[in-house]
């Protein structure tokens, strides 16, 4: 039996998902993030990369008087300066705890063991290993976890609802932002004032690993700069289908 599995947190909510999706649908953001953790804490946490959803997402925490709810972020060893920059912005803001989980190999070690560029080699193998199994092992025990996803970043998250079973890790996922544009983020991030990363002034829509991400061109999706030339837009942790053998 999967290990995740053997471990998930009690399954509550599986058979009302859907209900809470539709009921919580036209709600704002931050209705949603308050909902969350009123049903879920202490067993909820936000996962991000500090991408201007989530970075919205911590924003209604603290006006919600909630930064306890903890922060995991997958720092997978690839990461560009400037996320780690972001990363000490919104703890010096909000006064959040972000933990800052590892996968199990260094990069030096995971380049002793698969060769020095697994990401080109295996790109899917390397996001398992660097980003989709630490976060099974950070999540064990939770009941849900909130993303940042939105349906209008990529063809594959066009499904995305508020409030949704993840199967994979047995538990509610929340999507506060899933109905939101681009337009309506960066307009929230200007009127507030909200730090972000300084790669999305350059051209980044979606910023991940240092070897796997670049500019995005206009009028492409948001995350088409991601693993570019490989027809693969999501590093795993958002999708249903069964993970590599460990």
């Amino acid at each position: 039996m999967n290990e995740t599995r053997e471990r998930a947190a009690p399954r509550r909510d599986e058979e009302n998902a859907s209900q809470l999706a539709e009921r919580l649908q036209n709600e704002t953001p931050q209705s949603i993030v308050q909902w969350g953790v009123e049903r879920y804490h202490p067993k909820l946490a936000v996962v991000s990369n500090f991408g201007p959803s989530t970075n919205v997402v911590i924003h209604h925490l603290a006006e919600i008087g909630r930064a306890d709810v903890p922060i995991v972020h997958i720092n997978t060893g690839f990461e560009f300066e400037e996320t780690a920059e972001i990363a000490q912005k919104l703890e010096q803001r909000y006064g959040v705890q972000i933990r800052h989980i590892r996968p199990e190999l260094t990069v030096e070690q995971q380049a002793e063991k698969y060769g020095p560029k697994l990401y080109s080699a295996d790109p899917d193998y390397c996001c398992y290993m660097r980003k989709v199994a630490p976060l099974e092992k950070a999540l064990r025990g939770m009941e849900a976890w909130v993303t940042g996803i939105r349906k209008s970043q990529a063809a594959t998250r066009r499904g995305a609802k508020v409030v949704e079973w993840d199967a994979r890790h047995g538990m509610i996922k929340i999507n506060p932002m899933a109905e939101w544009t681009s337009e309506q983020v960066w307009e929230f991030i200007r009127k507030h004032n909200i730090p972000y990363n300084a790669l999305h002034d350059q051209g980044y829509a979606s910023v991940g690993c240092w070897p796997c991400t670049l500019p995005v061109l206009n009028g492409e999706d948001e995350r088409a700069g991601r693993w570019k030339g490989r027809g693969k837009t999501e590093c795993g942790i958002h999708l249903t289908q069964p993970l590599p053998p460990t």
